[in-house]
């Protein structure tokens, strides 16, 4: 069963016999067993442009496409290994990085924004947020605010993903340099 909406593929597909269905990675799987394939960086560019359950290209850019709510991914395969990029994507709120931990700021007149810091300056706090839409907050009307600990970049975004698709993307990001 294919479809671009992945709850109406994932209503239909369970009616499938197992040996039709995907076999997507779900919420556990094993770092080792996704490592175990040979990734192929076509097809991961692919998913990082045009896959609906990963959404990749909404919040990071690659060279001048994409958006900006999460790390310029241009030269992630300089940085990050093949095992550290597997992991960012699986347990994205393990290690983020200052610029990109989201905050939480509460106003005056009890309103909620939840972001990234997008600039800050004497007088206004400019957060975007997980849209790419960007919300300019006088300081003088900020309550209170604190870095949370969870990533904006969601947990689970392999979990629609096989085990063959999630090693492309990986090979995908790490052919970035």
């Amino acid at each position: 069963v294919s479809h671009r909406d992945t709850s109406v593929r994932d209503l239909f597909e369970r009616f499938l016999p197992d040996e039709r269905r995907a076999g997507r990675l779900g919420h556990r799987f094993r770092m080792q067993d996704v490592l175990a394939f040979k990734g192929d960086a076509k097809r991961g560019k692919a998913l990082f442009f045009t896959n609906a359950a990963t959404q990749c290209k909404t919040c990071h850019r690659v060279k001048d496409e994409g958006g900006r709510v999460g790390p310029d991914l241009s030269a992630v395969g300089k940085k990050l290994s093949r095992e550290q990029i597997l992991e960012s994507l699986a347990e994205p709120s393990k290690m983020i990085a200052q610029e990109f931990r989201t905050h939480l700021f509460e106003t005056s007149d009890g309103r909620s924004f939840t972001g990234i810091i997008a600039s800050k300056s004497a007088t206004e706090i400019v957060i975007r947020d997980a849209a790419d839409k960007e919300t300019r907050l006088p300081v003088e009307d900020v309550e209170q605010s604190a870095a949370q600990p969870q990533s904006i970049m969601p947990e689970g975004l392999l979990r629609d993903l096989t085990g063959q698709q999630a090693a492309d993307l990986v090979e995908y990001l790490l052919s970035l340099r």
